[in-house]
């Protein structure tokens, strides 16, 4: 709208500085339903980029950012989701859901490869694929935890400021 800063988010280039600005507006928006947190410890030293704990209640979601622009591979995202975010965040028995949220600049004019077709793949394909992997996690860990996939579209394009659900 009139009042939207998504121009000085999209200048954002290094993910601590993303992590700060989504973090302050998760805050900005809890209401006193939950606390955040950024760079939390847990188990084996791993630091979370963002943690939600519920107020009241001892359940915590972690947050994972990536800018996807920043030289990540489709590999590199899919290792995020699998061994950082499930495989480390979520062995917590009170943090049992967590995001990978991806932010997409535009800068670079960015495409991705499939590993399977070797086609190219937009930042909205990127999306859909890391959330068809996300619904495997869940299989595979039988449900025990919730794994979620969202795409922040900063471009430039007709679609900018859109979230990609």
């Amino acid at each position: 709208d009139d009042f939207s800063d998504r121009r000085t988010v999209q200048s954002i280039s290094e993910e601590s500085e993303m992590q700060r600005t989504i973090a302050l507006r998760l805050c900005e928006r809890a209401n006193g339903a939950y606390t955040v947190t950024r760079e939390e410890e847990v188990a084996d030293g791993n630091r979370t980029d963002i943690r939600l704990a519920a107020v009241g209640s001892d359940q915590k979601v972690a947050v994972e950012i990536k800018i996807a622009d920043n030289d990540q591979s489709l590999n590199d995202l899919d290792h995020a989701l699998r061994n950082q975010l499930a495989g480390r965040y979520l062995r917590d028995s009170n943090c049992t859901a967590g995001c990978l949220l991806l932010t997409y600049h535009g800068k670079k004019n960015k495409r991705w490869s499939d590993p399977d077709t070797k086609r190219r793949l937009a930042f909205c394909d990127v999306v859909s694929f890391l959330k068809k992997k996300a619904t495997e996690i869940e299989c595979e860990h039988r449900r025990h935890i919730r794994v979620a996939v969202f795409g922040l579209d900063l471009s430039d394009s007709p679609m900018a400021g859109t979230q990609l659900a």
